[in-house]
């Protein structure tokens, strides 16, 4: 993102409702039990947010909303992608979504 600021452009970021790397944090509640609404939001709401939210920032901040608006991420970002695309197709112009973690069985068990 700091590249992209640096050439003039609007970058915009969400932690997806999250505020630590490990998912047992903020994705099970002290019952264990998952917390489906957490969940949800960082998994694809809060990326349709993002676009929205961005979007109205930078039309207060410059006057207009943004002519082209355009996604890239990797591994989570490449999964948000995806996920941006099949949810929201209308919020960005386009999505370049790379070595996007969508396989989680098999990530979980490279893990260990």
């Amino acid at each position: 993102m700091i590249a992209a600021a640096a050439e003039g452009y609007v970058a915009i970021s969400t932690d997806g409702g999250h505020t630590s790397d490990d998912p047992a944090d903020w994705g099970l509640p002290e019952s264990g039990m998952p917390d489906h609404n957490t969940m949800y939001n960082f998994v694809i709401a809060s990326l349709g947010d993002a676009a929205t939210i961005g979007k109205s920032l930078a039309g207060s901040a410059y006057g207009s909303k943004p002519k082209y608006s355009y996604w890239t991420g990797c591994s989570q970002g490449g999964r948000q992608g995806l996920a941006l695309a099949q949810q929201y197709p209308e919020a960005y112009d386009g999505i370049v979504a790379s070595a996007p973690t969508i396989n989680w069985p098999q990530f979980s068990i490279g893990g260990y």
